[in-house]
Order: structure tokens, then sequence, then C-alpha cells
């Protein structure tokens, strides 16, 4: 039998969601210098499931600004190439107080994942 789409994201929930959380936890203000070392953090993290994720080769590459992580996955050269973007940085967390729990901390509520860049864009 065929596995669709959706059975596998179905099968694959608790380690998508664990992957996620690891991201999640990290806080990578790119704002505040003193996180500089959560961005490399972040940068290392990204690195490890592209590469678990499968794709041939997941590369940092050293900026003057934050670290850049590079991946590709070649199926077939013959076919055309689908570039996906997405930024690990986040804003600044504060005012805390207005955080029903702690932002680097996620959690789910109500069916929603809650934590900062849980939705951008780490999600």
């Amino acid at each position: 039998m065929e596995k669709t789409i959706r059975h596998y994201i179905a099968e694959q929930e608790d380690t998508m969601m664990e992957e996620l959380f690891t991201l999640l936890r990290i806080p990578s203000i790119s704002a505040k210098p003193e996180h500089a070392p959560d961005m490399e953090k972040c940068a290392h993290r990204w690195q490890e499931i592209l590469l678990g994720s499968g794709a041939d080769t997941a590369t940092i590459l050293q900026t003057t600004g934050n670290p850049v992580v590079y991946a590709e996955k070649i199926i077939d050269p013959s076919l055309r190439t689908v570039l996906v973007y997405a930024h690990y940085d986040v804003m600044p967390a504060e005012p805390l107080d207005k955080w029903l729990s702690p932002p680097f901390e996620p959690k789910i509520r109500e069916g929603h994942i809650w934590g900062r860049g849980a939705d951008d864009d780490k999600g």
C-alpha cells in the first residue's frame, strides 16, 4: 500500500514536533549581540535537521553578520530547481510579562504552538 503524505506526516508528527521544539528553545535573537552564540547554535541545529532529513549537503557559511545555512538535495540534475528560503532569527521576546509561558519553552495550547519563532520563521 502506497503511503500518502498525510500518512507520513501522521507517523512522523512526534519527531517533527520535537525537531521544531529544539529550534524554538534556542533564543536566536539577531538584534541582540549577546545572542550571537545562539545564532551559531541555531545554524548548527538547522544543519543537523537538514542532513537528517535527507539533504545531500548542508553547509554553514560564515558572514560578517550571522551564519547562513545552505543545503542541497539533488534528485535529478535535469529537473528544475526549487529554492526554499527561511530565516532562523527571531525578534526579542520583551515584554516578558505579556507571555503566558516562557517564550523559548514551546507549549501547545488549544491546538496552537506558543513560543517565540513558532510561526515566524522557525515553524
